[in-house]
C-alpha cells in the first residue's frame, strides 16, 4: 500500500513536467554514486547521452559543507567549482512533543566560482537559493522536492541584477535498500530565468545511489 501511495503522490506532482514535454526532453540522464563517511564525502556523476562528469569532494560540519568539484564535458575545457553552501534553517511544521514528524523544510543558499582551465572561456560566481520540502512516508521511504533560483555574477554578457537567471528544481524520492544504502530516483526540471519569463529549458531523469557510513 506504501508504494502504490508514493506512485500516486509521484503522478500527481509530475504530471504537469509530462504532460507538456517537448520532442527533446529526456534525451539524457545523470547518474551519481555518493559516499559519505562522518564529515567526509564524496560524489562521482556521469552523464548518459552527454558524455559529462564530475568528482566533488565535500566537508560537512552541522549547517556548513565547503566542496571542490572537478568537471568535464567532452569538447569543453575542465572545471574547478569551489563551493560553499550553509543550511540557515529546518522546519518540522507537524512535529510532535518531541520535535519529530513527517514533514521538514529546509532554507538554505550557496556560492559557487565556476573556474575553467583555458582563458578562453570566462569564469564567474553564481548564486542560489536552497528550498526543500521532504515528507517521510515511512523509515525507508522519502518523498521530496527541491527548488534552487540561481544568480550568475560577472558573467560575460549577462547584466548583473537580481532577476533569477534560471531555476532548477528536482522531485524525488529516497529508498533505502540497506541499513547505509540510499537508492533515490528522481526527475529534474530547469526553467529559464526573468527575461525568458521562466519558460522550460530541460527535463531530464535522474538517479543517486549513497552510501553512508
Amino acid at each position: 500500500m506504501k508504494y502504490l501511495k508514493l506512485f500516486g503522490l509521484l503522478s500527481i506532482l509530475l504530471y504537469p513536467a509530462l504532460s507538456i514535454a517537448g520532442p527533446n526532453d529526456w534525451q539524457k540522464s545523470e547518474h551519481n554514486f555518493n559516499i559519505e563517511y562522518k564529515d567526509w564525502g564524496i560524489q562521482l556523476r556521469q552523464h548518459y547521452r552527454d558524455d559529462a562528469n564530475h568528482a566533488e569532494f565535500q566537508y560537512n560540519k552541522k549547517t556548513i559543507q565547503v566542496a571542490l568539484r572537478v568537471a568535464e564535458d567532452t569538447g569543453s575545457v575542465r572545471e574547478y567549482r569551489p563551493k560553499l553552501t550553509h543550511n540557515i534553517m529546518t522546519l518540522t511544521p507537524l512535529s510532535n512533543n518531541e520535535g519529530k514528524g513527517p514533514l521538514s523544510i529546509s532554507l538554505g543558499h550557496r556560492i559557487e566560482y565556476r573556474n575553467y582551465e583555458t582563458a578562453g572561456t570566462d569564469d564567474y560566481w553564481r548564486y542560489r537559493t536552497i528550498t526543500k520540502v521532504n515528507y517521510t512516508l515511512s523509515d525507508k521511504l522519502n518523498l521530496w522536492a527541491e527548488a534552487q533560483p540561481r544568480w550568475n555574477i560577472n558573467k560575460q554578457g549577462e547584466s548583473d541584477d537580481l532577476k533569477i537567471d534560471d531555476i532548477k528544481t528536482n522531485i524525488g524520492t529516497d529508498i533505502r535498500l540497506e541499513d547505509k544504502v540510499i537508492f533515490s530516483p528522481y526527475v529534474e526540471i530547469l526553467l529559464n530565468g526573468k527575461d525568458k519569463n521562466f519558460s522550460k529549458q530541460s527535463y531530464m531523469m535522474g538517479t543517486a545511489l549513497s552510501f553512508k557510513f
